[in-house]
């Protein structure tokens, strides 16, 4: 490298060079919306439905009695999926929830870890509730002003698991991956349940076994465009069997909880912002 000590204009010219490609950098990292080292592909919104493109009906099959959740997806540089939004619903027991939440996915976009930035219904002074799954176990922890207030509960899995309550449309698209497009496998799965029972019993978690099928490939029409999508049930014990579609891309487009294209959760906006060719074979199935 050249000696610049003698030369103070070719110094400040240098100086001024960093800064602009700083600053360059700073504004396309900002019209992107990525954070450095990452890439915005995708932002939309899903909401519990009453079929088809109704907003307005929901019963007892739902497992959320109102429900509506905005998101925006990241691929980081190693090839793992980053989300974040924002989650609004009132649960099943009347109980309104209004949370910003983020997760991160697997490259074949398995759920690994999901954190709720909402307080905890009996520990007001809880921090982020986030659950970490693993091959053998889910594992939620909550940190608390008093240590002896901290959650920590573990439960052993045998299945790839996802979140059954709170509503986590994340887990539904999650326990559908890595299946071949042959009906008559049957995944084993398990969905999990976070209950908020009491001070002394702060999170509970209940599991459910229930398996996944492949159906086959259809036309699905929503958030404003047909997709080819993937055609699965979902059958879980003391619960109607539920059909989920999913994009190739493995993104969730609905689950109806009690089988073809009923009450359930939709994908109701998408934006791609990425064009097709930037998007690589780990963002597919």
């Amino acid at each position: 490298m050249a000696d610049l000590s003698s030369h103070p204009t070719r110094i400040l010219m240098f100086v001024a060079f960093l800064l602009t490609a700083e600053m360059a950098g700073r504004i396309g990292s900002e019209q992107t919306g990525s954070a450095p080292g990452r890439m915005k592909l995708y932002e939309g919104e899903y909401m519990v439905t009453g079929g088809g493109e109704d907003e307005t009906a929901t019963s007892s099959n739902l497992p959320v009695n109102s429900f509506r959740e905005t998101w925006t997806m990241w691929r980081a540089e190693n090839g793992y999926f980053e989300v974040e939004g924002d989650r609004v619903y009132e649960s099943a027991d009347s109980v309104f929830h209004n949370s910003k939440f983020s997760a991160r996915l697997s490259p074949t976009k398995r759920l690994l870890s999901v954190t709720d930035y909402g307080k905890l219904r009996f520990q007001k002074d809880s921090g982020p509730l986030t659950c970490d799954f693993h091959a053998m176990d889910v594992h939620c922890t909550s940190n608390a002003k008093d240590p002896s207030d901290s959650v920590d509960v573990r439960l052993p899995l045998d299945h790839p698991a996802g979140l059954f309550t709170p509503l986590s449309p994340l887990s539904w698209s999650s326990v559908t991956r890595g299946m071949t497009m042959n009906s008559s496998e049957l995944k084993q799965v398990q969905m999990i349940s976070i209950r908020e029972v009491s001070a002394r019993d702060p999170v509970a978690l209940e599991v459910f076994d229930g398996a996944v099928r492949y159906i086959h490939s259809e036309d699905f029409t929503t958030a404003g465009r047909t997709w080819r999508a993937d055609r699965f049930e979902v059958k879980l014990p003391l619960h109607p069997k539920s059909t989920v579609w999913t994009s190739p891309e493995g993104i969730l487009l609905a689950v109806s909880f009690g089988g073809g294209e009923g009450e359930g959760l939709r994908l109701q906006t998408f934006r791609s912002l990425v064009s097709p060719e930037m998007l690589t074979t780990s963002d597919k199935r």
